[in-house]
């Protein structure tokens, strides 16, 4: 039941005598238009993180995929490419390359993810279930560098921790141990 109170408009008086009743209290407003009052709460904290999060990610896209291992602050080749062969130039290398050491294949995956989570964020306003979701992304993110370390051969300009990434090599190398190379890729 709604409280009518001295907030609410009326403008006319009656349908049968050709006027209309309009109410535009809170509680109405709500109600007929859920996606206004999420807007409402939004902040602008909250506004201005998701686009730098965006930004964020269109930045780390090119950066990604135009990786080369002879850039810095890489070891694998001396000297580094001057200037960076990265699209994103020096920064795009150093976060490219940090991505790819440490999750190297797993980077696509958490990126996509990053990319979809931010997106909903942008049009739903909230993310339900965060420390679920951040469980199930650690999940995915070692299956897929371990089965990238253990099934994508090395390559020429590949580091050296191969395409696992320092994380899917040990992942691997645990499991590996455990429970041989078939067991373990039943697993993943």
């Amino acid at each position: 039941m709604v409280d009518f109170d001295s907030s609410i408009l009326f403008a006319g008086t009656d349908m049968r005598n050709g006027w209309s009743v309009r109410c535009t209290c809170a509680a109405h407003t709500a109600r007929s238009n859920p996606m206004e009052s999420e807007f409402r709460k939004r902040t602008v904290g909250s506004v201005l993180a998701t686009i730098g999060l965006l930004a964020l990610c269109a930045f780390l896209w090119p950066a990604l995929f135009t990786f080369d291992s002879g850039d810095w602050p890489s070891p694998n080749q001396f000297p580094n490419n001057t200037p960076a062969q990265n699209a994103c130039g020096m920064v795009g290398a150093w976060l490219a390359y940090h991505l790819r050491y440490w999750l190297g294949d797993g980077a696509f995956p958490l990126l996509a993810l990053m990319t979809a989570t931010t997106a909903g964020w942008m049009i739903r306003g909230r993310i339900r279930h965060l420390l679920g979701r951040s469980f199930g992304l650690i999940l995915v993110l070692g299956c897929f560098s371990a089965f990238a370390h253990m099934v994508v051969p090395p390559a020429a300009n590949a580091l050296p921790v191969g395409h696992g990434g320092v994380f899917g090599f040990a992942l691997g190398r645990i499991l590996e141990t455990h429970m041989d190379r078939l067991g373990t890729m039943i697993v993943l």
